[in-house]
């Protein structure tokens, strides 16, 4: 009896040792994920408004914080794969991705930005709606060229991202951003059709009266 007891409190005194290091360890990965998202939230509203120099310096700092990050995760790798530490690296992966399509029509692979491949394909499900909002700002502006561009970007990564037909436990979610990226992809349709309309419209009126003028 006596050995047994011993027994279960060297468990239990090594079982709180390592939980408790576990969760020192947790709440250091919550408080730094917010961070990298807060941050790559940041950088994209500063894309949105063209200061790339400084959504740039966002992106960079999240990632530092990613590295740094996977190494006080080295020895849990369980919380590596934890829900909000593959949000962190979708919403890094969201601002690469968006950062070198809007300033080098480029795109970065996981390799490159250091992002797992599920979350990265996940970011691109998000992607298409922060281009619907480039499109938007461009057509304003009468850029009917780069909008096209875009839109044809946007088309080709949702046509690649349909052909992923695998459950929900090794893409989480990303029949549902299927869903909501197809009809981002309708609305956008249609409003490149009515933006191109009326500026043949307007193109037309313009003829018109330089006509009449004359």
């Amino acid at each position: 009896m006596e050995r047994i007891l011993s027994k279960l409190q060297l468990v239990f005194t090594r079982a709180r040792e390592m939980l408790d290091e576990k969760d020192k360890v947790r709440e250091e990965a919550l408080r730094t994920t917010r961070e990298i998202i807060r941050l790559c939230g940041e950088a994209v509203r500063r894309m949105h408004r063209g200061e790339f120099d400084e959504a740039f310096k966002n992106v960079t700092d999240a990632s530092r914080k990613m590295r740094d990050l996977e190494q006080i995760l080295s020895s849990h790798k369980d919380i590596l794969h934890e829900g909000y530490v593959q949000a962190a690296y979708q919403e890094l992966a969201e601002a690469y991705i968006l950062y070198h399509l809007l300033k080098s029509k480029d795109l970065p692979l996981p390799e490159e930005i250091g992002v797992p491949y599920v979350p990265y394909i996940l970011a691109l499900g998000d992607v298409i709606g922060e281009l619907r909002r480039v499109i938007l700002d461009r057509l304003r502006s009468g850029d009917f060229s780069s909008s096209e561009t875009y839109f044809r970007i946007m088309e080709e990564i949702f046509s690649y991202l349909i052909t992923l037909d695998y459950p929900d436990a090794l893409i989480p979610g990303h029949r549902r951003k299927c869903d909501i990226a197809r009809g981002i992809l309708e609305k956008m349709r249609g409003d490149l059709f009515l933006a191109v309309h009326r500026e043949k419209s307007i193109e037309l009126m313009k003829r018109l009266l330089e006509r009449l003028k004359s």
